[in-house]
């Protein structure tokens, strides 16, 4: 993780052509959602080199009289967009005080969110993120703390891990207790299909995964082990509407039966960003 000492001031991006917001694409119109896309430097340490189009969603608050500024969403990750959740599928509903005071943008990374800010025409944004994203935020008011307005994080990482090593060790440990969690209340509710030895099923299941013995009954293409742990950390993230799912996933798995393993992956995507191969993101 970079700190701000260690990352070169960036002070002529305006002048590299950078800040340039091309015509909406069509492909998000929809609820008045404008879609842009921004040319940002791959590395901003060398704002001359090679860049990429970030692309930004962008809905106007529906109480413009009241409006507060712009409302910058990190969504988590790395890598998770803010597109789906929050400017196609309305995850903050219209009736809620932010729909109404705040324009919503979503974004990438520290100085990403500044550059959008600034593409933007704003002095000041507020920013709301979870998971990685509150990473982000942090970076970011180290970075601009005079350019912040307003900051709130949702579950938050612990800013001290500086390594990738560490970080997977932490979020494998996490997972590990929402898994034991899980368990644990499948054994005490009679309703949960695998009322009962849950670890021994799963261990099962993800041993034949992993040997390439783990078939899908449907369609009889391979489950790998991957695919099962991504089931599974995707319906850690919600519990109550997603653990009965996966319970009767597992069971099915167990006994042959066609499971449909992509429909809590479907739910999920509605909840929590994914990446264009499915993999879930925090």
């Amino acid at each position: 993780m970079l700190h701000s000492q260690e990352i070169p001031p960036f002070p002529h991006f305006r002048q590299t052509g950078f800040i340039a917001l091309r015509p909406p694409r069509p492909l998000i119109r929809a609820r008045a959602a404008v879609s842009h896309t921004l040319k940002v430097p791959i590395d901003y340490s060398d704002p001359d080199g090679p860049t990429f189009d970030l692309a930004i969603g962008r809905i106007k608050a529906l109480n413009p009289a009241k409006r507060a500024g712009v409302l910058i969403i990190h969504p988590g990750g790395p890598g998770a967009s803010g597109i789906n959740p929050f400017i196609l599928r309305n995850a903050i509903p219209a009736e809620s005080a932010l729909r109404q005071n705040f324009d919503f943008d979503t974004t990438n990374a520290a100085r990403d969110v500044d550059t959008v800010r600034a593409a933007l025409g704003e002095k000041q944004i507020s920013f709301f993120a979870l998971s990685y994203g509150t990473q982000v935020g942090r970076q970011y008011a180290e970075l601009f703390p005079r350019n912040l307005r307003a900051m709130a994080i949702d579950s938050n990482m612990d800013h001290s891990i500086t390594s990738a090593y560490r970080y997977l060790q932490t979020t494998t440990e996490d997972l590990e207790g929402s898994f034991k969690a899980f368990a644990q209340w499948c054994g005490q509710t009679s309703a949960c299909a695998l009322n009962g030895d849950v670890t021994a099923v799963w261990d099962k299941l993800h041993k034949q995964a992993t040997e390439g013995t783990l078939k899908d009954p449907e369609t009889g293409d391979p489950i790998t082990a991957e695919q099962l742990r991504v089931l599974l950390f995707e319906s850690m993230y919600d519990p109550a509407g997603s653990w009965f799912d996966l319970a009767t996933q597992l069971k099915a798995l167990a006994g042959g039966q066609a499971a449909k393993l992509g429909a809590t992956t479907k739910a999920t995507d509605d909840r929590r960003p994914v990446t264009a191969t499915g993999r879930p993101l925090h």
